[in-house]
């Protein structure tokens, strides 16, 4: 079924004559984008986006429900409790909507500042996080078992990938919460990355603008960020691409840069005190923020070399900064280390034997358009093949339009 926008909208209890799972295999054959509406905005409207969330993950890597929800045809907002709680279960879907249904902005019906710093907070972490989120989107093009959101708990929860995990609040009044962890690694909390968890994090802090945040112990997350509201860069990071990494042991991420068209394999392994941070088979295309966190002090030395950093490794080559806006700005290589945050930035110029240069468009590729019209977020899309593909996505405060090949709605 077409519906306003040129969306396709497919209903859970199906077609008459049909099987209500007939549709299952034109979301997963077709499908990059399904939304998951129209719910309540109460708590029982967000365990409900929750649930049909995972429903759809399974199928095709982006389900997403507006975190604000469309509680038609009541035209109320919700109150400021709830809309906290939705702001943290809509930044961590890979897409994050706000389909401002009743003018429900956070600047308007008395909302307090504090729930509009929370939602410059969460709205800027999103679009940060654009190119981990897409990465994931391409390996589950690739192959569609690899699902980009798993509930790997019997709670409301959620693992983003591999680095990622949250724990959504989905009840009034909560403000700590014993929350199971997915099984294996060790976890950093987020909002203080000298705390980490195994097992089990029992009474864990939940408060309003803060809710359960993991990251994984060895994590490693390409970020875009050009601002400093979420504290992962400043203004002068824009035009680099942000890489945070947790050493432990040796990990690996598998980055898809779009301008190069190929994977990047960005690897971290920790020696004693000796780090290695490599990029192949070449770097990306541009300078490199590396955001190294629990690091325990300044480093003896930093050496940069084609693809490679090494802290503390051999006799360094790289200059100090003196503060983080001056690395962030450099165009030289260069580092810099916060003694309070306990983290190392280096800022790194990776040099390629080889340059290879494609276009965005695949050969094979049909470009479409379609307008979406009072949205909170902007998807760029393209079609490879039979399936839609999606490019990038950006999240910013304000109405947008949105540029896209096909999004299939499920209702």
């Amino acid at each position: 079924m077409v519906g306003h926008a040129g969306e396709l909208r497919v209903h859970p209890e199906g077609i008459p004559g049909h099987s209500a799972n007939d549709h299952r295999a034109g979301l997963a054959n077709y499908g990059n984008v399904c939304y998951l509406g129209d719910l309540p905005h109460s708590f029982a409207g967000l365990k409900e986006g929750v649930n049909r969330l995972f429903t759809k993950a399974r199928f095709l890597p982006a389900p997403y429900n507006e975190f604000a929800a469309y509680q038609y045809p009541s035209e109320t907002q919700p109150d400021e409790e709830t809309y906290f709680r939705r702001l943290h279960f809509g930044c961590f879907q890979v897409v994050m909507a706000n389909t401002p249904f009743a003018n429900c902005d956070p600047w308007s019906h008395g909302y307090s500042a504090d729930l509009l710093a929370a939602y410059r907070y969460y709205s800027w972490l999103h679009k940060e996080l654009a190119p981990y989120l897409y990465s994931y989107c391409w390996i589950m093009h690739e192959n569609a078992a690899q699902s980009v959101l798993r509930n790997p708990t019997t709670t409301n929860s959620c693992k983003l990938g591999e680095e990622i995990f949250v724990q959504y609040v989905t009840t009034a009044g909560t403000r700590s919460m014993t929350i199971p962890l997915p099984a294996g690694p060790e976890w950093i909390n987020y909002w203080d990355e000298a705390q980490t968890f195994t097992g089990t994090a029992a009474n864990f802090p939940a408060p309003l603008g803060k809710e359960p945040v993991f990251i994984r112990n060895g994590a490693i997350i390409p970020m875009d960020v050009e601002r400093a509201y979420t504290g992962h860069g400043t203004a002068e990071s824009k035009g680099s691409l942000t890489v945070l990494v947790y050493p432990k042991d040796s990990t690996s991420f598998k980055y898809r840069d779009d301008s190069l068209n190929q994977w990047i394999a960005i690897t971290s392994k920790l020696t004693g005190t000796a780090l290695t941070l490599t990029m192949g088979p070449r770097a990306v295309a541009k300078p490199v923020l590396y955001r190294i966190g629990r690091w325990p002090s300044a480093p003896s030395s930093v050496t940069i070399t084609a693809n490679t950093v090494m802290i503390n490794g051999t006799a360094g080559n790289t200059s100090q900064a003196g503060s983080e806006q001056e690395v962030n700005r450099k165009t030289a290589n260069a580092w810099y280390y916060d003694a309070v945050a306990k983290r190392l930035i280096v800022k790194a110029f990776l040099n390629n034997s080889t340059v290879i240069k494609s276009s965005l468009i695949h050969p094979r590729t049909r470009d479409g358009h379609e307008n979406v019209q009072n949205a909170l977020y902007t998807v760029y899309g393209r079609r490879i093949g039979n399936r839609t593909k999606l490019a990038r996505g950006v999240y910013l405060l304000g109405t947008r339009n949105a540029s896209v090949n096909k999004i299939v709605c499920s209702y």
